[in-house]
């Protein structure tokens, strides 16, 4: 087993070890200082040291302890945190495996899982990112509760000090981040998997989840609320999970050809359900929802991985309303392990399993350790990640944005002017897109939302005289002509 974790920790090192000497990045900028000069109590009751502004209200105290003691050593602090991210990374797939080899009982199996975890090129964000630890923090946890949920349900016999350990990676998740939600609903959703043992499952697994998703609850929502900023996108609730279903789609491409990665994509708006993208989607997220449901009846221990990977994806999902942006490669940490996990515990158990699988695996591993490599590098500063952002996600607001700031710090004024002037054509853009959507709800005689959009077109065209006249003009013109339908 030794031999095992050193080849995962060799391949987490030849893909991320770069990362060391990377500077700081974009929110760490933020972050950072907030962490150092947090006490103790401020990491847990003050919510705006896990935020990178007062708009924003994340709670992340566990990640906050961490840089502070972390800035507190002597020496290179910020290769450290660099450091930190990567051995984190590291314990992440060594728990991969672990759970792989106890639900497949094949170690070539699980070491390819744990492998292609360990170098895929879509989890660079989250280990080159400072701040972007707490996806991997949370991942971790969550690993270690639904793994100790799934033995308490297959009848472990120590009872007891599997609950206790279920208790506090369930906390320790949630302190990393929200996404922890995720184990409450893996510990009520195994019950009917093994319901020959449901008493016990829900006595030492399920129940005390619960009561500590509860106690997490009271504390943000209760004892150190914050600001809550999100909404949905064009204030409506498909229109976003449609929005999704293309982020979904680009999640799932990146996964099988990691070849544009960026910070930020360019991610369109779908308005309609009869979309590609939205159907494929959806067909896609019902064929694995109907097999894991037929696999829960059957008592079949595959629907467990299945069943995590599918509980991963809700984070994902954006049905609580939008505080961020659509999608993000980091997102995807936590469902990219259930998806491999899944994955492996499909694959045949055949003999020419190793002759076969790893001649067709180990280069795959090797490309995958290049490429995330190369994208380590594009982690440096923020100018060589915006600049590469900008090459894949040509219409971002924020990377455009970024990138002026970094220009202008330099003092490179041409080039601080031309991405100035891109974000004053991506905004027209994007008002445009508010105005002819207004209209189409006004032909449909949805005046309320309608007026709701042209507000919004009004907000983001501000900064333009031209533009806001415009906006105004267009708005007149479907006021009289709603009248004169009427």
């Amino acid at each position: 087993m030794r031999k095992v974790y050193l080849l995962i920790l060799f391949f987490v090192f030849a893909a991320h070890g770069l990362g060391v000497s990377n500077g700081i990045t974009w929110d760490d900028r933020y972050l950072l200082p907030k962490a150092e000069n947090a006490s103790f109590a401020n990491a847990f009751l003050d919510r705006s040291a896990g935020s990178t502004s007062e708009e924003n209200s994340y709670y992340r105290p566990l990640r906050t302890l961490l840089f502070k003691i972390v800035l507190s050593l002597p020496g290179p602090a910020v290769s450290y945190l660099h450091f930190l991210s990567i051995i984190m990374h590291f314990l992440v797939a060594v728990i991969l495996f672990r759970i792989c080899l106890a639900m497949t009982g094949s170690r070539g199996v699980s070491l390819i899982c744990g492998l292609l975890f360990s170098v895929h090129p879509l989890n660079t964000e989250a280990v080159a990112g400072i701040s972007n630890i707490k996806e991997i923090l949370s991942t971790m946890f969550v690993l270690l509760a639904v793994y100790n949920i799934w033995k308490v349900a297959r009848g472990d016999n120590n009872y007891g000090k599997t609950s206790f350990l279920i208790c506090i990676y369930t906390l320790a998740g949630l302190l990393s981040k929200e996404t922890a939600f995720v184990i409450p609903l893996f510990a009520l959703l195994i019950v009917f998997v093994y319901r020959n043992n449901w008493r016990k499952t829900l006595v030492y697994a399920a129940a005390p989840v619960l009561i500590i998703t509860a106690c997490y609850s009271f504390l943000i929502f209760a004892l150190v609320p914050g600001p809550e900023k999100g909404e949905y996108i064009l204030y409506s609730l498909p229109i976003t999970l449609y929005t999704t279903c293309s982020a979904f789609i680009k999640y799932f491409q990146l996964v099988m050809f990691p070849l544009e990665l960026s910070i930020r994509h360019d991610i369109l708006w779908v308005t309609d359900f009869l979309n590609w993208e939205v159907i494929s989607v959806t067909i896609v997220l019902l064929a694995l929802t109907g097999l894991t449901i037929h696999l829960m009846i059957k008592k079949d221990s595959r629907a467990v991985p299945l069943l995590f990977f599918l509980i991963a994806l809700a984070p994902l999902s954006n049905v609580i309303p939008i505080r961020g942006h659509i999608m993000s490669e980091r997102y995807f940490y936590m469902p990219l392990a259930g998806l491999l996990l899944s994955i492996a515990c499909f694959l045949p158990k055949a003999n020419y399993e190793k002759k076969y699988l790893l001649t067709l695996v180990i280069p795959l591993i090797l490309l995958f350790s290049l490429r995330t490599a190369l994208r380590t590098l594009e982690w440096k500063d923020d100018r060589t990640l915006f600049e590469s952002a900008v090459k894949v996600a040509p219409d971002s607001l924020v990377v455009r944005w970024n990138l002026l700031e970094v220009y202008r710090a330099n003092n490179e004024r041409d080039k601080a002017r031309t991405q100035y002037q891109e974000m004053l054509r991506i905004n027209r853009e994007v008002t445009i897109s508010y105005i002819d959507y207004a209209k189409k709800l006004e032909s449909d005689g949805n005046i309320l939302m309608a007026e709701r959009i042209w507000t919004k077109a009004e907000y983001v065209a501000a900064g333009q005289p031209e533009l806001v006249t415009y906006v105004r003009s267009e708005r007149g013109k479907q006021g009289t002509s709603g009248r004169n339908r009427q």
